[in-house]
């Protein structure tokens, strides 16, 4: 991507009557590929490590966050690595298929002799020739296959003859056997009265066989004039259904196109606010030329004036280095109608565009080289194509002002390409000090009137260069201009104008599609309604065609029932009549009947002969039309390979025949592969030592967390331990003093004895507790002794006290003397703790 600085350094230069407002624009350019991560990143300075939770916590926290952070790099530079990857494999295997395409336009080269192509051409005849035999050779093999198909079906029919032949001859020939055994019973007299009864039941049946034939015929005469009559009424209600259908879909499709003109008029409605919407306006300050005198840019003028998008530019796309004459033609009225109103509000005149102004801007711009300067020779071929100028001035701009283009991308919305316009506009007219606001001076007009006069034409073009720059010319022509004059076609008043007629419009057209609607509600409902009954109908026509053909079969199944029993009947009788014959009658009756079974077993061998003779005939049938299959697929074949073979001495006697043109086209092929993939394994290198750092900060910024959180767990265990400690102390403290509660000791004569009457020495008492030389509370102070075996230790080493101190008082000896005298009465004596 290439963002171009947004400070215009302009010039304004007087030369004769000619004004140029210079603006060159110097671009800084930005890598697309994955800047590398600075290796200052993984050489900070290592912080001391935290003594308190608190603060590990902080550390481990601030740790985590530079490692997602570094981890997200990571993950962008790694795809970015994967795709650069991908680019260069694909470009490997582009410059691999350019390499051989290459080779084999260079053996091409090297055999493209007249000799080879010549024997070329007479191989290529040759196998021409070769394809041609083979497709007839399909031909053949087709209608060999055809025939031996139309064998197979012939086979497969007679096979199936021949087994409903076989299922006859042994059906006549189990009834044949039957009548044997029935025509040796009738001689042999056996089963007389079974052959009696038989006649007469067969005979019964009958009669109730046709009584149910005549009842389920009436039945089912009942049964096929309600399906007919259901039949009428479906068909009926189907006609009712297929008029209302027909009126629904002309509603339909009127309401259809009433919505459609509704939108298209909606749609020029939101098109014409759109435009309106997206008007531009220049509102210069009040105090504008007071603030042109401060040399500063003017912020005031920024704040006012914001661009306004357009929908319908956004949809138009644009290639700014090559605008049609259409696309200049609109861009530069465009700026006009923002300028114009201004020179109305300074009384100057407005700028002129017309068909030589627009074609002088082109051909300064096609003529301009990249320089970011004003282009002397490409001005004057400019002036030139007009006859000469009066004044002429030129404010050059950037497409990259203010916005960022993509020097490889080639197009654009319109959108895009007027925010840009209006991005050099507005620091042309806002922030131009440092130009002496000559490029404002050119777009509002005053370097005109300055520099022609008040009254002197003051046209104005705009175009593009292949370098992106943006060219505004504003002259005044040296003789009059007779070019085609041009106005905006898109005046706010036009517009306003414009949208109270498709207003209207609309409305009309929402009350057309609003009767629609009505019309077509109507037709639809009373299609449901027909449709509905149409369903009824079908429906009660299905009921009725079930129970017709449920009579009907019961109808079928009655009448094969009778005929079925008549026959037996007829059997049953025939039995009876041969059983009253008389013996030779008999006798030759069962004769015939073997005779006739006789004659059934022979049709019946012959029948299974038959149908093991025709399945071998269809087995032979399937086997030839297999291999014809095969044989057609194979000449199938044959002919692929020999047209593959033709085609690819057609491509060899092109090649020979191109093989200078392809050759060049292949190596410049191979060039331009050799140049991708060049590009290609650079940006990879690229993207590698980006991911490279990348990874190489993300493992520091881990190592870093991992020492944060040992130091963090570490801080945690010795807090852990320190408070067990303190709790650990606290008992035992707890648990001494209430053992030392336990522990009685007494004072006599400011000595400390514990409870066995010993001398304690070392202790200190105080409050009535008794502490040992560490401070510790070992014991508490009585206020009387508890056992007599304590007072009279106690006494025993009072005196002796007294001796020590040799001072022992008369009241102190009388104290003994009755202490002794009470102990021996079993009396407690209360002493007071000095």
């Amino acid at each position: 991507m290439k963002k171009l600085d947004k400070k215009l350094v302009a010039t304004t230069a007087l030369a004769g009557t000619m004004m140029v407002g210079a603006q060159a624009v110097h671009a800084d350019t930005v890598s697309d590929t994955t800047t590398p991560v600075s290796t200052s990143e993984t050489t900070t300075t290592q912080k001391a490590p935290a003594t308190d939770v608190a603060t590990a916590k902080q550390d481990v926290k601030d740790a985590q966050g530079e490692v997602n952070q570094a981890q997200t790099e990571a993950d962008k530079t790694q795809a970015a690595q994967d795709q650069a990857q991908k680019t260069t494999d694909q470009a490997q295997k582009d410059f691999d298929q350019a390499q051989a395409k290459t080779d084999v336009a260079q053996k091409a080269k090297d055999e493209a002799t007249p000799e080879k192509i010549a024997e070329t051409e007479t191989a290529i005849k040759n196998q021409e020739n070769t394809v041609k035999q083979l497709q007839d050779n399909v031909t053949n093999k087709q209608n060999d296959l055809d025939q031996k198909n139309q064998a197979l079906n012939q086979a497969r029919t007679d096979v199936d003859q021949a087994k409903q032949n076989l299922d006859q001859a042994q059906s006549e020939k189990d009834q044949a056997d039957q009548a044997v055994k029935d025509a040796q019973a009738v001689v042999d007299g056996t089963h007389a009265d079974e052959i009696r009864q038989n006649a007469k039941d067969t005979a019964d049946q009958v009669v109730k066989d046709k009584q149910a034939v005549q009842d389920a015929t009436a039945t089912n005469a009942k049964a096929q004039q309600d399906m007919l009559n259901a039949k009428d009424a479906q068909a009926s209600a189907q006609e009712t259904a297929d008029t209302k259908q027909a009126a629904a879909d002309k509603t339909q499709a009127t309401l259809d196109q009433a919505n459609q003109d509704v939108k298209n008029a909606q749609g020029k409605v939101d098109t014409i606010n759109d435009k309106l919407n997206s008007i531009n306006h220049i509102t210069l300050p009040d105090n504008y030329g007071e603030l042109t005198k401060k040399n500063t840019k003017i912020q005031e003028g920024y704040d006012l004036n914001h661009f306004k998008h357009s929908k319908t530019d956004q949809a138009v796309k644009v290639d700014p280095y090559h605008l049609t004459a259409k696309q200049q033609k609109e861009l530069t009225l465009w700026i006009t109608d923002l300028l114009n109103p201004l020179h109305d509000k300074l009384g100057v005149n407005k700028f002129t565009v017309t068909a030589d102004s627009l074609n002088l801007a082109k051909v300064v711009a096609d003529n301009y080289w990249n320089k970011y300067d004003h282009d002397d020779e490409a001005i004057k071929k400019g002036k030139d194509s007009v006859g000469g100028t009066a004044y002429f001035g030129e404010a050059l701009g950037a497409l990259g002002v203010g916005s960022y283009f993509n020097e490889n991308q080639k197009e654009y919305t319109l959108d895009q390409i007027k925010e840009a316009i209006w991005n050099n506009m507005m620091m042309m007219l806002f922030d131009d000090s440092s130009s002496g606001w000559g490029h404002a001076s050119l777009l509002l007009g005053t370097a005109a009137r300055s520099m022609a006069g008040e009254n002197a034409p003051s046209n104005f073009g705009f175009a593009i260069d292949q370098y992106s720059g943006l060219h505004f010319e504003n002259y005044s022509p040296m003789n009059d201009d007779h070019s085609e004059v041009f106005t905006s076609p898109n005046g706010e008043a036009t517009l306003r104008q414009e949208l109270a007629t498709a207003t209207q419009d609309l409305t009309a057209k929402q009350g057309v599609a609003s009767d629609a609607k009505t019309a077509n509600d109507q037709a639809q409902s009373e299609l449901q309604a027909a449709k509905t009954a149409l369903n009824t109908a079908t429906q009660d026509l299905a009921t009725k065609q079930a129970t017709a053909n449920k009579t009907q079969q019961a109808l079928s199944d009655a009448s094969d029932k009778l005929a079925k029993d008549q026959e037996a009947a007829q059997k049953a009788q025939a039995l009876l009549d041969q059983l009253n014959q008389d013996l030779p009658t008999k006798l030759a009756n069962l004769q015939k009947a073997k005779d006739n079974l006789a004659t059934k077993q022979t049709v019946l061998t012959e029948a299974q002969n038959n149908l093991a003779a025709k399945q071998e005939a269809l087995k032979q049938a399937q086997a030839e039309a297999t291999q014809a299959s095969a044989d057609l697929a194979s000449a199938k074949q044959a002919v692929s390979d020999a047209k593959q073979k033709l085609t690819d001495l057609q491509t060899k006697l092109a090649n020979l025949q191109n093989a200078d043109a392809n050759l060049d086209q292949a190596k410049a092929e191979l060039a331009q592969a050799q140049k991708d993939l060049e590009v290609a394994e650079a940006n990879l290198a690229t993207a590698q030592t980006a991911n490279d750092q990348a990874q190489a900060v993300l493992q520091d910024k881990q190592a870093k967390l991992k020492t944060a959180q040992d130091n963090l767990d570490k801080l945690k265990d010795q807090e852990a331990i320190e408070q067990a400690l303190k709790e650990a102390e606290q008992k035992a403290k707890e648990a001494q003093q209430k053992q030392a509660e336990k522990n009685t000791y007494y004072q006599v004569a400011g000595k400390v004895f514990n409870a066995k009457g010993e001398l304690v020495s070392g202790v200190t008492v105080k409050d009535g507790h008794v502490y040992n030389q560490k401070g510790e509370l070992i014991g508490t102070v009585a206020k009387e002794v508890a056992t007599r075996t304590a007072q009279q230790a106690i006494n025993k080493q009072i005196p002796q006290l007294s001796d020590d101190s040799n001072n022992m008082s008369t009241t102190g000896a009388v104290l003994v003397a009755l202490g002794g005298v009470l102990g021996m009465f079993g009396l407690t004596t209360k002493r007071r703790r000095n």
